[in-house]
């Protein structure tokens, strides 16, 4: 099969969330899908749709329409959802051609690069970077590297510009998986072990926070010893949520419908408030809590 000319079957993969009233699709990956791509979606007791790939956003979302219609028209699939079994697939399929003048501007790199593209990007047209780095797996087993020559300078010091001057004293952390560190106390032959209580997390909490109301701010509480959370909806909504009374509906953190909030590694002795608000009625907020 020639990659350049057509595109490959994508099987079927279910909802990860319900539909979404602007055509939001949000399955486990959307790898293999492709804007101006036809698409089949089905679910149990609802017709099969032909539509097609407006846009894909994300490695899980993307954006679906009726065919051969404008890129930003969006079809609403808030019937097909995740109980009644929602699914996507795409059937291989000759590739949308593009004029000359179209390729030449989707290959150059705007100032200051001033270029025709050479930059590598992953399959969702995202730039390699710190944020998101290149995949790299070693397999099982061993690697012969060969003989490798190199000067490696390590310098330990408990104080700076000791041996030399400019030198700046190093850190050092030693603990294992139980979440246990070594603590140098005053006399340096004395080691003792303490505990790191963020990440020793014993006991687990569910809270279910109800908001009857769309657009209206309510709030929940994360206990003082929590050592993580995680914050999701129930339902088909958005979350937005601040740390100050009033400020979801200006200054607010927002939990896209099918997504969780996770904040881990907390280490605090008093409860902490969260204010939010969502954007559809009758939702439910399923908050997560360890201790």
């Amino acid at each position: 099969m020639a990659f350049e000319r057509f595109w490959l079957t994508v099987p079927s993969r279910l909802f990860t969330a319900d539909g979404g009233e602007d055509g939001l699709i949000t399955i486990e990956t959307t790898s293999g899908f492709k804007v101006k791509q036809k698409i089949k979606v089905s679910a149990t007791g609802l017709p099969d749709q032909v539509l097609e790939v407006k846009r894909v956003v994300s490695p899980t979302r993307m954006y679906v329409g009726q065919l051969n219609r404008d890129l930003k028209d969006r079809s609403d699939l808030s019937t097909y959802t995740v109980v009644n079994n929602s699914s996507v697939s795409a059937q291989v399929q000759k590739r949308t051609g593009i004029s000359r003048e179209d390729h030449e501007r989707a290959v150059y790199e705007e100032e200051p690069t001033l270029a025709k593209r050479v930059i590598n990007v992953d399959q969702w047209g995202r730039f390699w970077s710190v944020d998101n780095p290149f995949p790299v797996q070693l397999s099982d087993g061993s690697i012969d590297i060969g003989t490798v020559n190199a000067e490696l300078e390590v310098q330990l010091s408990h104080r700076d510009d000791y041996p030399d001057i400019g030198d700046i004293h190093d850190s050092v952390r030693i603990g294992g998986a139980s979440g246990q560190e070594a603590e140098v106390t005053n006399n340096a032959l004395d080691v003792n072990i303490k505990s790191n209580v963020a990440v020793d997390k014993t006991t687990p909490q569910i809270l279910n926070v109800s908001a009857p109301l769309a657009n209206n701010e309510y709030s929940f509480t994360i206990p003082a010893n929590a050592k993580s959370y995680e914050v999701s909806c129930r339902g088909t909504a958005r979350i937005q949520y601040a740390f100050i009374s009033g400020q979801s509906g200006t200054n607010y953190k927002t939990i896209h419908a099918g997504y969780a909030e996770p904040e881990e590694g907390l280490n605090r002795n008093t409860a902490l408030n969260i204010y939010f608000r969502v954007n559809k009625p009758n939702q439910i907020i399923e908050v997560k809590v360890w201790s």
